[in-house]
């Protein structure tokens, strides 16, 4: 799983957990955590993934509750960041998850 947003990954490795949005539903379980390319990427370490929820809007509102675990500030900061990496483009849904680091790479 992809951690390519400076902040949101660097709120997972000094917390230990972070929530963050996709375009799609990741399989629930143990995943390698990386950032990079596809061909290229530097291992974070592992975390078990859990999808929290499917938000038919992007929404500030929904956002809320998990906003002190995204690794952003505001709700409005986290929904452009998200729309950076969906090239502006919103998905028809979009899926909440919980990731919670379980080993560090060293």
């Amino acid at each position: 799983m992809f951690f390519n947003h400076e902040k949101v990954r660097r709120h997972l490795l000094r917390k230990g957990r972070v929530y963050t949005l996709r375009d799609h539903k990741i399989r629930e379980g143990r995943h390698r955590l990386v950032h990079g390319s596809y061909f290229k990427n530097t291992c974070l370490g592992y975390g078990t993934v859990h999808l929290v929820r499917r938000l038919r809007k992007v929404e500030p509102r929904a956002l809320s509750p998990y906003l002190k675990d995204s690794g952003m500030k505001t709700a409005r900061e986290w929904i452009d960041a998200f729309l950076g990496f969906t090239k502006g483009k919103v998905p028809r849904s979009v899926y909440l998850h919980r990731v919670d680091m379980i080993s560090a790479h060293s």
